[in-house]
C-alpha cells in the first residue's frame, strides 16, 4: 500500500470514528403533571436538579439516556398544602417519562 493510500484509509476510519460519536445517544425528557394546586413548589429530579412548578404541568431540563434511573421528590411543599408522587421512580426505558403525577392536598 502507498503511502498516500494509507493516509486516506486512516483518515477514512477516524471520520466515520467522529461521525458514530457524533450522532450522540438519545435522550428523554422526564415530565407530568400536578393536581390539587397553584401554589409554587419545588421538585428535584436525581438529587441534582431542582425546578420551581406552578401550574398543571412540568418538565424537567435534564434529559436522560436509556437505562437511566429516575427519582422526582417534592422538596419544598406548596404553602398550606402536602403533595406526594406518584410513578416517580423508575428507569428510563427508550421513550420520554411522562406519567409522573403529583397530587397535592390541603393541610
Amino acid at each position: 500500500m502507498k503511502l498516500h493510500q494509507f493516509f486516506k484509509v486512516v483518515g477514512f476510519v477516524c471520520i466515520a470514528s467522529l461521525l458514530s460519536h457524533c450522532s450522540g445517544v438519545s435522550k428523554f425528557q422526564i415530565s407530568g403533571t400536578i393536581q390539587g394546586t397553584t401554589e409554587v413548589f419545588v421538585l428535584e429530579l436525581n438529587g441534582t436538579e431542582e425546578l420551581e412548578v406552578q401550574g398543571t404541568e412540568f418538565m424537567f431540563l435534564t434529559e436522560l439516556e436509556d437505562g437511566d434511573d429516575f427519582e422526582v421528590l417534592v422538596v419544598d411543599q406548596p404553602t398550606g398544602h402536602f403533595c406526594v408522587v406518584s410513578n416517580g421512580d423508575g428507569t428510563v426505558n427508550g421513550q420520554d417519562v411522562t406519567n409522573i403525577i403529583v397530587t397535592c392536598a390541603t393541610n
